[in-house]
């Protein structure tokens, strides 16, 4: 073989690995979130991006806490007017949810991990619906809890 060969075999396999190891980290929600630590949350959306793969909404409950809700939904679900007409600034949401891991937890199957920036209270969505109950969505197979 030859040498510029060899290079760009090392360089296909450096960035196939780079590629799998990314989409492992982006797609493995058992990694990050708990599905033994659920919890139901009601509050009003204070923010809301509407992001590809990704919708994050900040919703704000009654006692004034913040959670960050990270929605991926757009893997089974395309997003549509009546999502977008349901979520808005302001709308009273209920939403169930698995609790991400602490850092140490994570990064035993993730060493490169760092803490994330928007703080303990963020929530992989299972569940979200207007709490008028005009709007619904929810996961076909939610995460299961194995102890």
């Amino acid at each position: 073989m030859t040498k510029n060969l060899l290079i760009q075999l090392a360089t296909a396999a450096f960035c196939i690995c780079a590629v799998v190891s990314l989409a492992i980290a982006h797609h493995s929600h058992g990694t990050f979130y708990d599905p033994c630590k659920s919890l139901t949350l009601q509050g009003s959306i204070e923010r809301i991006e509407w992001k590809a793969p990704h919708i994050l909404i900040d919703l704000k409950l009654d006692d004034g806490t913040t959670f960050h809700a990270e929605w991926v939904s757009l893997q089974d679900h395309r997003i549509g007017e009546p999502e977008k007409a349901a979520l808005t600034f302001g709308a009273r949401v209920v939403v169930t949810g698995n609790l991400l891991r602490d850092a140490a937890q994570i990064r035993v199957n993730y060493p490169q991990y760092k803490e994330d920036t928007r703080g303990p209270n963020l929530v992989d969505v299972a569940q979200i619906r207007r709490a008028d109950n005009s709007w619904s969505w929810q996961l076909d197979s939610p995460p299961t809890c194995k102890k």
